[in-house]
């Protein structure tokens, strides 16, 4: 069996989080129930639990139902500890503290190997919630695009952006929108949205290719 280092963090939030009667090391927004839900909609006059009533508890679609994932659409674990126990090498972009915990973008030129086949990030960054501005995107696209590097942006906590606004120039969009075909993105309901218990997650990508060798591995 593959050995994972262990999540020390996570461990240490499971011990905890439900006991304590302050949580100053959540990482989410307070949980919200199906009636604040239902508040949240447009469609205020129905029954929230109506559509779940007549429907049949089965297996349901492996790839998610299609009115989800044409919503999701519309819209738009540890990310170097999962690559590492599968066998590949795996070299660290750090963010340090002294630059407000900003990416420099001249780093990954240096730790690129020839035979480099992914560029993972997070944006906004856990747990630091730095962003990574529109600029540093589009470097990092000119960079994986020249040497067709797939990159990875999980985007769980998008849009929780703290001390930018939309309306800034440095805001960033979704990785999805940068116009770079290999290009992956992950995101869910459970931090941003509150909405843990949903267990509703998605991966985007204009690479078909992508999507297809994901459906398989997780069939």
């Amino acid at each position: 069996m593959v050995k994972i280092e262990a999540f020390a963090v996570e461990q240490w939030m499971d011990s905890y989080e439900t006991t304590a009667k302050y949580n100053t090391a959540e990482t989410c927004c307070a949980s919200i129930s199906v009636d604040d839900l239902h508040a949240l909609s447009d469609d205020k006059e129905s029954d929230p639990f109506a559509q779940f009533q007549s429907t049949k508890l089965t297996y349901g679609t492996i790839r998610g139902s299609n009115q989800l994932r044409n919503i999701l659409a519309n819209l738009y674990s540890q990310l170097f500890s999962v690559p590492a126990s599968l066998g590949a090498e795996v070299s660290l972009w750090k963010s340090n503290e002294a630059r407000g915990w900003q990416l420099e973008i001249e780093e990954p030129k240096g730790i690129i190997r020839p035979n480099t086949k992914l560029i993972i990030i997070n944006n906004p960054q856990n747990p630091t919630g730095a962003v990574i501005p529109r600029s540093t995107l589009e470097q990092l696209v000119d960079i994986a695009r020249e040497k067709s590097i797939i990159i990875h942006s999980d985007e769980v906590y998008r849009p929780l952006f703290h001390n930018i606004s939309p309306a800034d120039p440095r805001f960033p969009p979704t990785l999805l929108s940068m116009g770079y075909e290999h290009t992956v993105v992950t995101g869910s309901v459970s931090k941003a949205y509150s909405l843990a218990g949903l267990r509703v997650g998605w991966i985007a990508s204009r690479d078909s290719s992508i999507i297809e060798s994901l459906a398989n591995a997780r069939d």
